[in-house]
């Protein structure tokens, strides 16, 4: 099954984790999730040498719980994923507010799904968005 998906490409994984003495390799649509999860966490311009990587969701941590940050959280995971996950394309991204178990926080579940490109399958992730208010 591996050597089938290897046209979606491999990677070390992160956080890293070492498996007899080697990095672990994701390949194929556990490497497209990890990737797409790994745009949204970081923030844009805190990467060296390339500055445009990343997600603006981080500008909304501090701001209401409102529908304009609503737009704008969907609007940010759109831009990241265009411009810089060229294996899929996005389908949806809805947004649905709960509260984190332990501390009762709020919190912003971003459901992203997506088909992937060379093969058409449909993948998804659930994102957690935390704010700071």
């Amino acid at each position: 099954m591996i050597a089938q998906r290897t046209y979606l490409g491999a990677s070390i994984e992160f956080p890293f984790n070492i498996k007899n003495g080697k990095p672990y390799i994701l390949t194929g649509v556990d490497n497209i999730k990890q990737s797409l999860i790994t745009l949204l966490s970081t923030h844009k311009g805190s990467t060296f040498m390339l500055p445009e990587y990343g997600c603006k969701i981080q500008d909304l941590i501090f701001e209401s719980n409102t529908q304009i940050v609503k737009a704008l959280l969907k609007e940010y995971i759109t831009e990241a994923i265009n411009t810089w996950e060229t294996r899929v394309s996005l389908n949806e991204i809805i947004l649905d507010e709960a509260e984190e178990e332990e501390t009762s926080k709020p919190v912003i579940m971003c459901e992203v799904s997506y088909r992937i490109k060379t093969n058409n399958e449909l993948d998804g992730f659930v994102f957690p968005f935390y704010q700071l208010n």
